[in-house]
C-alpha cells in the first residue's frame, strides 16, 4: 500500500486558512481518506459508493494531500465503490492534480498513474489519461519530465508492446522534431528506458532510425546524448542494423554520433 507523506518546505506547504480547506486539510486527508486502506472488500449495498465516497470533496476542495490520500488507496477504494462510480467521482481531481501548479503535487500523480492505469483499464486511460501523461513529458521542472519518462516505462509494463507501439512510441518520436532541445533530449531519454520494455524488434525497426538522425542535431548535448543512447540501446538492437549508415560503429567501438562533437 502507498502511503503519501506530507509534503515539506514552504513553497510546497498545504493551504492555510483563506486557501479554502483551512489548517483542518491535512488531518482532514489523513483521518477521513487515509483509512481507506482499511476499508473491507466484502460486498457491500448498492448505495455505499455514496457514503463510502463524497462525490464533491475530492475534486472540488483545495487539497491535496486529500485527494492523493484517496487516489494511493485506490484499489481499495475501487473494491468498495466500483470502477464506474470510481472513474467518474476521481477524474477531475486526477486532472486538476496533474495540472497542479507545485511540481511536487505533479510528481506524486505521476508516481501513481500506474495504479490509476490498472485500476481504470487501458481504454479509460487512452481517453483520459494518455494525453496528461504526455504533457508531463514537456514539463518545465525537470524532475516531472524525468519521472515521467520512467511512467512510460512502467505503463508499458502493464498494457504491452504492442500497446506502445501504436500509442505511445508515435508520440515520442514526434519530439524529436521540437524546437526545443530540452524536449528532443527528452525523446532521447524515452527512448533508452521504452527500448528495454519494447524489445528487439520495436527499438530496431522504430526507435533506432530516430536516435541516428538526431545525430546531426545542431545542439551539442542533444548529439551527445544520442551517443549515450546508442550505447544503452546497443545491445537490445539485432543484426539487421548493420543496413543503417553507422554499421562499423558496434564493431569498432567508435561511436559516431560522440565523433560529430
Amino acid at each position: 500500500m502507498i502511503h503519501v507523506a506530507p509534503f515539506a518546505g514552504a513553497s510546497d506547504a498545504a493551504p492555510g486558512p483563506g486557501a479554502g480547506c483551512g489548517q483542518s486539510c491535512p488531518a482532514l486527508g489523513r483521518c477521513v481518506f487515509g483509512e481507506a486502506g482499511r476499508w473491507s472488500p466484502p460486498p457491500v449495498p448498492a448505495s455505499a459508493g455514496a457514503r463510502g465516497l463524497p462525490s464533491e470533496p475530492p475534486s472540488s476542495a483545495q487539497c491535496p494531500e486529500v485527494r492523493l490520500n484517496i487516489i494511493s488507496n485506490l484499489d481499495c477504494v475501487n473494491e468498495v465503490i466500483g470502477i464506474r462510480q470510481l472513474s467518474q467521482s476521481l477524474l477531475p481531481a486526477i486532472v486538476e492534480l496533474a495540472e497542479d501548479a507545485k511540481w511536487r503535487v505533479r510528481l506524486a500523480i505521476i508516481e501513481y498513474m500506474p495504479l490509476l492505469a490498472g485500476q481504470l483499464g487501458v481504454e479509460f486511460f487512452d481517453e483520459k489519461l494518455n494525453s496528461l501523461c504526455m504533457a508531463w513529458l514537456v514539463d518545465h521542472v525537470y524532475a516531472i519530465r524525468e519521472a515521467a519518462t520512467s511512467n512510460l516505462k512502467k505503463l508499458v509494463e502493464k498494457f504491452g508492446k504492442e500497446w506502445a507501439h501504436a500509442t505511445i512510441i508515435p508520440k515520442v518520436l514526434a519530439m524529436s522534431g521540437d524546437p526545443n532541445y530540452l524536449h528532443r533530449m527528452t525523446t532521447l531519454f524515452c527512448i533508452n528506458v521504452l527500448s528495454e520494455v519494447c524489445g528487439q524488434d520495436i527499438t530496431t525497426k522504430h526507435m533506432l532510425p530516430t536516435v541516428l538522425r538526431m545525430a546531426g542535431d545542431p545542439v551539442a548535448n542533444v548529439r551527445f546524448n544520442v551517443a549515450k543512447s546508442l550505447q544503452k540501446i546497443g545491445p537490445i538492437l539485432d543484426n539487421r542494423w548493420s543496413f543503417f549508415p553507422v554499421p562499423s560503429w558496434r564493431l569498432s567501438g567508435e561511436n559516431p554520433a560522440l565523433q560529430a562533437l
